[in-house]
């Protein structure tokens, strides 16, 4: 998690819920982006769960996922049951997950690039 600066909350979240909505289309996000490129923890915290869930072959879905983040202690941490469920709300389709993972890689990689120098903020 980089806090830093720019960054695009939306894209993040619209990952987020391509996920939750398609879990099948983690393969191809985690393909594209990677835990640390999340600027916020609540963000992470949550693509984290999906991405445990997912390895372990069980279901990732909007009744799986908070149960598992209670488990850990994170589910109030990320907003509570209310969040995850609003996650899904501003994206129609899963089918946009590439371009939403491809704008979220794209900020990251400008964090990374600028950051060090200072420019990123």
């Amino acid at each position: 998690m980089n806090n830093v600066h720019p960054h695009s909350i939306d894209a993040e979240q619209s990952v987020l819920a391509v996920i939750l909505m398609a879990p099948e289309k983690l393969d191809l996000v985690s393909s594209l982006t990677t835990p640390d490129d999340f600027c916020r923890e609540v963000q992470w915290l949550i693509y984290q769960a999906k991405s445990d869930l997912y390895g372990k072959s069980e279901p990732v879905d909007p009744v799986t996922v908070p149960p598992f983040l209670r488990e850990r202690d994170d589910l109030e941490r990320v907003g509570g049951p209310a969040f995850l469920t609003g996650l899904g709300e501003p994206v129609g389709f899963a089918a946009t997950g590439k371009y939403y993972a491809y704008i979220f890689r794209k900020r990251a990689i400008h964090q990374q690039l600028f950051s060090p120098l200072g420019l990123a903020r």
